[in-house]
């Protein structure tokens, strides 16, 4: 039985432009996509989860404030629901 969550490596933020990002990042085993962020540690907003098992991430945020700092955290949940 599969009890441990799947390791998250290489997270970057990436084609950052004055409204949108991407955020890529990997992990060791298949597991889904999801971002949370937010202009505070609060997040407050998060992508739609991607339920495809992936071991590259790939996640785009739109519709932000020019000129704000973003803070951000990856999720990804594995086919046993290790999170």
């Amino acid at each position: 039985m599969d009890t441990t969550q799947p390791v998250i490596s290489n997270v970057a933020a990436r084609g950052i432009t004055a409204t949108s990002a991407t955020i890529t990042w990997n992990t060791n085993e298949n597991s889904d996509s999801q971002v949370e962020y937010g202009p505070t540690t609060a997040y407050g907003q998060s992508t739609t989860l991607s339920p495809a098992l992936v071991t590259a991430h790939s996640q785009g945020l739109s519709g932000l404030a020019p000129g704000t700092l973003y803070h951000y955290r990856v999720k990804s949940r594995d086919a046993a629901g290790n999170l």
